[in-house]
């Protein structure tokens, strides 16, 4: 078994994180793109987004922004981008951070003429597929790691937040909790690579990402040691990346 864990964006864009609690300080945002610019070679031309956390959280961020006199573009799924056709029934429907993701594959593997699996452990586990047509063929949504835990806590009267590894033959509560969950999520995505390897004939490209991927990678590892995988943290930037880099404007913000 095999991994790489790569993190490279573009030198000509500068991709900020921002989390919920910065972005609650109403100085903090345009403190940070002041300071992009400042230390920037050349002057800023355009700020993109990817979010979804509602309509609420992104006003919030609209509005620091234009304290400055710069606009935020937030990325939307679509039918088609950058060459990549979206399956999904109805685009509206697919959250702008997987959309964004896709899009970070189809840029970084776009010669591979393999198929991608991307699973990101967060909140909630997204298992998705993009295929060397190429296309983003859609994929499986399943509660996250934490959530698996916190659901059993609130739903049953005795059951414990657990801790503790994944073993084969759990004899105590907290470590059948543990197996269990962490056999859902392997499960889940053992079950697209077989589906992917089966459909297209040929090993897919298996990535994986978000905070919870430390607590599945133990025990992917100890069943899956013949498959390689990348650990890809910031791919949705990636993708966001993509498109700024596609979508030139010449005149600075402010």
């Amino acid at each position: 078994m095999a991994h790489t864990s790569t993190d490279t964006l573009s030198p000509t864009l500068d991709v900020v994180a921002v989390e919920l609690k910065q972005i609650e300080s109403q100085q903090y945002l345009p403190k940070c793109v002041l300071d992009l610019q400042a230390n920037a070679s050349q002057k800023i031309t355009q700020i993109w987004g990817v979010s979804v956390a509602g309509a609420h959280l992104n006003q919030i961020i609209e509005n620091q922004l234009e304290s400055i006199g710069m606009a935020v573009q937030w990325l939307k799924p679509t039918r088609s981008l950058l060459g990549l056709y979206n399956h999904y029934v109805n685009p509206d429907q697919l959250g702008a951070d997987r959309w964004a993701a896709a899009l970070g594959l189809h840029a970084r593997f776009s010669t591979s003429h393999t198929p991608i699996i991307l699973a990101n452990f967060g909140t909630a586990t997204t298992i998705d597929t993009v295929s060397t047509e190429p296309s983003f063929l859609g994929g499986l949504i399943l509660p996250g790691v934490d959530l698996m835990f916190e659901s059993l806590v609130r739903r049953t009267a005795q059951l414990p937040l657990a801790q503790g590894s994944a073993v084969d033959h759990p004899t105590d509560t907290d470590r059948a909790i543990v197996s269990g969950v962490l056999a859902a999520q392997l499960s889940a995505l053992r079950h697209q690579f077989d589906m992917v390897h089966q459909q297209f004939k040929i090993i897919p490209i298996v990535c994986v990402s978000g905070g919870a991927w430390s607590k599945v990678e133990p025990a992917w590892s100890m069943h899956f040691q013949h498959v390689s995988w990348h650990a890809l943290p910031n791919i949705v930037l990636e993708g966001l990346a993509a498109v700024a880099s596609s979508t030139p404007q010449t005149q600075p913000l402010s």
